[in-house]
């Protein structure tokens, strides 16, 4: 067993974002001490998938209903365990996710100095981009109902926003 790697579960590998969310979640647990063991599905050779079960825990980079059925199969099959929460999309998000993977590997010591330097890269992000958004109007569409992330980069933005709309569908 490897108590200082992850495996990144339920990935989404035909997503044009996949390669990147990857890099983003590895780079953050890298904060911690934290190594990728195997992306779950996609992406890994045959000898890290074998060695899945190296990894001290897993997170699911989704909570999609393809996530969700692999993660319960995982853990019955396999007895595979789970870092408590996903990745989550924001600052509010990472934070909380960040937080309960570094305390249930033992690394909550490295997680204020983390998130430390996470608040800063953002805060010059936002400081990069506001003076070419800031008061722009913005017109939210989205399918996904978890978008209180979205929500909070636009008005650390300053945009102006008109109207938010999700739209119903089926997770499938």
């Amino acid at each position: 067993e490897s108590p200082d790697s992850v495996n990144l579960v339920g990935i989404k590998p035909i997503a044009s974002n996949c390669h990147a969310n990857i890099e983003a979640v590895s780079r953050l647990i890298s904060m911690l001490g934290l190594d990728v063991n195997c992306h779950f599905i996609g992406d890994s050779t045959l000898e890290q998938v074998r060695g899945f079960r190296m990894a001290a825990t897993s997170l699911l980079m989704s909570t999609d209903r393809f996530a969700m059925v692999l993660k319960d199969y995982l853990e019955k099959e396999h007895g595979a365990h789970f870092s408590p929460l996903a990745v989550q999309p924001g600052m509010k998000g990472t934070e909380r996710w960040l937080r309960c993977l570094a305390e249930q590997t033992g690394r909550s010591g490295k997680v204020d100095e983390a998130l430390n330097q996470i608040r800063s890269e953002y805060q010059n992000r936002l400081q990069e981009l506001k003076p070419h958004l800031k008061g722009r109007s913005v017109y939210v569409l989205s399918m996904h109902k978890d978008i209180d992330w979205l929500v909070d980069l636009l008005l650390d933005l300053e945009l102006d926003i008109q109207r938010v709309r999700v739209l119903e569908r089926a997770d499938h």
